[in-house]
């Protein structure tokens, strides 16, 4: 036997008697390992017989009882998914009444026409968001009046099925003027000018009776609101030709009528009414004259009739004055911003240089830096490397596309124009880009910087053009040869005609 086959025999027997000590030492592992099962599994035992123990102890609780109004998951239909276009619709519509003026008027007006209009019931809700707006803000009920109007005019062009066969009315028409009617019939039964006499001193009154105090309060001064909204807008809706002179007619019978026992809610909608029409109605049509000079001649034997209020006196006898001044007031109604800037200059050269209280004054218009024709300091600012893309900033949310085109159509052939929009509201951003097929093109354009498009006056530069990657050659970053230089940001959805 040689020495390599002595160490190869001592190198198995050492490995035999490892796995012997190995396989002892598992089984006592084992052995171990299942005493203390035995353990935790007595331990177990003993916990839960003693929460079985409690649980005996204690008296029986009632089952859980299903409620009436348990959520149930609901699974979209056709008409959920057509309720939730509806609701979208009105949303729009109630942000567009919101940034009404009579600058925009035309344009949102459009929009409503083009929001997509199917159905009646859709029309309906549209006209009852219209109609609400207009009565909570009687001082602009002639804008309101006049979006009316256009609408009329507009909608059955675009929705043939809006118009009623073998008649000349429509059902817009039909809805706004359902809603007046309501609302005017509404306050013979339902007036806000009726009083509990017979209510204690708030002072007096228990917190339940002035929490029901405070309800009434409010639903009285909500009522009062959209009445006497609800008048003047009747009458701008006259002016604005959609409502006849049949129905004014019938509104004065109305309420001259209700002067039989005049109180102050009659009286102010009668003042209002002729405030808001006096102008146009036209006297020299006889039957109309004999009507209109009644009128007149009871209203001033109730002016000088001392029992009634003083406030009432003094009502009708501003409408009695009114009509000899051939109805030329001051009037509330909304203003455009060259209408205030003229009636600025006019008191500016009316009071300039006159004495109040023994001191000379001098007028003179603020020019505030953000009505200037032009961004403040934006000529002086250096313009960037000249490029095909224009940059447009300060731009309207109202402005379109196809008003874009036809502003810079003019300065070269047009390649795309793009105006970014919000991913979750769709809203735009305030900006666009106009590319033009070369760069001579695109400086011409900047001409344009400073125009006022839709009220803002839009800021003009060249748009760097987008960088299609590569290794290195960027001005910032890739300092280290391993970074990979990032992909440019996307610059916003772009939006066709059709949208």
């Amino acid at each position: 036997m040689c020495v390599k086959d002595f160490y190869a025999i001592f190198r198995i027997k050492n490995y035999n008697s490892q796995n012997k000590r190995q396989s002892k030492m598992g089984k006592r592992n084992e052995s171990n390992q299942s005493s203390r099962r035995g353990v935790e599994r007595s331990y177990l035992r003993l916990y839960f017989r003693k929460q079985q123990q409690q649980q005996e102890a204690l008296p029986p609780v009632k089952p859980l009882e299903k409620s009436e109004n348990v959520w149930k998951m609901v699974t979209l239909s056709e008409k959920n998914i057509n309720d939730l276009e509806v609701k979208l619709k009105l949303c729009k519509v109630k942000d567009i009444l919101n940034e009404l003026t009579l600058e925009n008027s035309k344009i949102l007006a459009d929009q409503i026409v083009d929001i997509g209009i199917e159905d009646e019931e859709t029309l309906k809700d549209i006209v009852k968001e219209i109609f609400d707006k207009a009565i909570d803000e009687p001082n602009f009920g002639c804008l309101y009046a006049k979006l009316c109007q256009y609408i009329n005019e507009e909608l059955p062009k675009k929705q043939k099925w809006v118009n009623i066969r073998d008649t000349n009315n429509n059902i817009f028409r039909k809805f706004l003027l359902n809603l007046c009617q309501e609302e005017f019939e509404n306050n013979k039964d339902n007036r806000w000018s009726d009083n509990d006499d017979n209510e204690k001193p708030v002072c007096e009154m228990t917190d339940e009776e002035k929490l029901e105090y405070s309800r009434k309060q409010s639903k009285r001064i909500k009522k009062k609101r959209r009445s006497l909204g609800n008048i003047p807008f009747i009458g701008e809706l006259y002016m604005c030709q959609i409502i006849t002179q049949k129905i004014i007619r019938f509104c004065f019978r109305t309420l001259f009528h209700q002067l039989q026992e005049p109180d102050e809610e009659s009286v102010e909608y009668l003042c209002l009414l002729f405030r808001t029409v006096g102008n146009k109605n036209n006297e020299n049509l006889m039957e109309w004259s004999r009507d209109w000079r009644r009128y007149f001649v009871e209203m001033a034997e109730l002016s000088k009739n001392k029992a009634l209020p003083s406030r009432m006196r003094f009502m009708l006898m501003d409408i009695i004055e009114l009509r000899k001044n051939k109805w030329k007031s001051k009037g509330n109604g909304p203003k455009t911003i060259a209408e205030i800037h003229k009636e600025d200059e006019k008191a500016v050269k009316e009071y300039n240089g006159k004495e109040l209280d023994g001191r000379e004054v001098r007028l003179d218009i603020a020019n505030s830096p953000n009505k200037s024709n032009k961004p403040k300091n934006y000529d002086n600012k250096p313009r960037s490397a000249p490029s095909k893309t224009v940059f447009i900033g300060n731009l309207s949310w109202n402005t379109s596309e196809q008003k874009l085109s036809d502003m810079f159509g003019e300065y070269g052939n047009i390649i795309s124009i793009r105006i970014p929009t919000e991913k979750e509201t769709g809203r735009k951003k305030g900006f666009g880009y106009v590319e033009f097929d070369d760069v001579d093109a695109a400086t011409k354009a900047l001409e344009l910087s400073g125009t006022e498009v839709d009220g803002r006056n839009i800021c003009l530069d060249y748009a760097p053009e987008r960088n299609n990657g590569g290794n290195g050659g960027n001005r910032v970053g890739n300092r280290r040869g391993n970074r990979k230089p990032t992909a440019p940001k996307p610059q916003g959805q772009k939006i066709t005609f059709d949208d």
